[in-house]
């Protein structure tokens, strides 16, 4: 029981970790296709 429960939580974890460095992957794609098109602008 105590094991699956670290289980889970390091699964969560790992996931909701992966989740936020997609986020920050994805605002940092975004924030340099602004820069870029004003650029281009």
């Amino acid at each position: 029981m105590f094991g699956r429960a670290v289980f889970y939580t390091f699964c969560h974890g790992n996931y909701v970790l992966s989740r936020v460095s997609d986020l920050r992957l994805q605002s940092f794609l975004i924030t340099q296709a602004l820069i870029s098109m004003f650029d281009f602008l």
